[in-house]
């Protein structure tokens, strides 16, 4: 993903697993950015995949939080930096 724009979505979903301590599904997450749960079930599979989420399986789903060592660069920076202008 590196390369790629930053959406405005991404942003908000990271926004709310940055502020949160605790486990988050999606639908929490969903109701908290006010972005469709569809696109964040998508958008915490590919954090998940750059490795910028934990995540846990439990009954019923998935749970997810930042991880405890997160990547300094790559996408992962974008998305921090667009976080301060948005």
């Amino acid at each position: 993903m590196t390369g790629k724009e930053v959406s405005v979505e991404q942003v908000k979903v990271m926004r709310v697993l940055k502020n949160s301590r605790t486990w988050r599904t999606s639908k929490t997450i969903a109701g908290d950015s006010q972005v469709p749960e569809s696109t964040v079930r998508h958008l915490l599979l590919q954090f998940f995949k750059m490795r910028i989420l934990e995540r846990m399986e439990l009954f019923g789903g998935y749970r997810y939080r930042m991880a405890s060592t997160l990547p300094c660069g790559g996408y992962y920076k974008q998305i921090v930096d667009a976080m301060e202008i948005l």
